[in-house]
């Protein structure tokens, strides 16, 4: 595939996403190998910022049928074999959220809840985390109901250039409960702010507070029994394989719904 890189992504790191390559993937930039993959239904992500160039550039990738953990990934299906969910590229500012960890807890008897978030920061270099900042909102709706800020002066750079900052803090009660009959949701967002006090990104998350635990060897969903009916579903349509839409998504989700999964 021949691409031209946008003129606005100058500055920005660049990965290549894959949705998911069955079984395998070998990739290429600009005729220079960047890296392999294999487990065919998660994402692969290669960060291709070095080996890029302004104006066209050529990616290649090499898909096999079968690798060593095909063994591993054998189930009761038809194999089909290639690509089946979206590939594409995107561009990330110089200082921006590399991973995020964000733990809700809940305790249903008070209706409190507790938020506990741990941000991975990547910048281009060091000089860029000098004086960023991350500042934290929590809203209900559009009603923001908890906030704060984190300095990244005073936290130490790791081996890989990022910094890992940690945020936790109490929600204001009443807390709505996340569960399996009103899947209530909280919008997290964090915006990260260079030394200049401009915003380089926003990140949009949604998060359920709720409590699982084992009682007496039974699973609890917020205090009361939880049992799960499961079924062994694959990606499937009669026409495109393993290549599925949203449509067909919502029609399996309210099959197994009307036959109580």
């Amino acid at each position: 595939k021949e691409i031209i890189l946008p003129a606005d992504w100058k500055g920005k790191e660049i990965f290549a996403h894959f949705g998911s390559v069955t079984s395998n993937m070998y990739l290429w930039v600009n005729g220079r190998y960047v890296g392999y993959s294999e487990d065919s239904k998660l994402e692969a992500e290669f960060n291709l910022t070095n080996y890029l160039k302004p104006g066209k550039n050529v990616i290649a990738f090499q898909v096999f049928r079968w690798c060593d953990g095909s063994y591993l990934e054998d189930q009761d299906f038809f194999r089909f074999f290639g690509l089946f969910r979206d590939v594409n590229l995107y561009g990330l500012p110089k200082i921006h959220v590399a991973d995020m960890w964000a733990k809700a807890s809940y305790e249903p008897e008070a209706q409190k809840g507790a938020l506990d978030l741990t941000l991975k920061i990547s910048a281009e270099t060091d000089a860029d985390l000098a004086g960023a900042s991350a500042v934290i909102c929590l809203k209900e709706e559009e009603r923001r109901i908890l906030s704060g800020e984190i300095s990244m002066n005073n936290f130490e750079i790791q081996k890989d250039g990022t910094v890992r900052l940690a945020w936790k803090a109490d929600v204001p009660e009443p807390v709505r409960q996340w569960d399996n009959r009103d899947p209530k949701l909280y919008r997290l967002e964090i915006r990260i702010l260079d030394p200049d006090g401009n915003v380089a990104e926003v990140v949009p998350y949604d998060v359920g507070f709720r409590k699982i635990c084992m009682q007496d060897g039974l699973m609890e969903l917020n205090g009361e029994r939880l049992i799960i009916n499961g079924v062994n579903r694959h990606e499937w349509n009669a026409s495109e394989g393993r290549s599925i839409s949203e449509e067909d998504e919502i029609f399996d989700i309210a099959c197994m719904k009307r036959n109580n999964i």
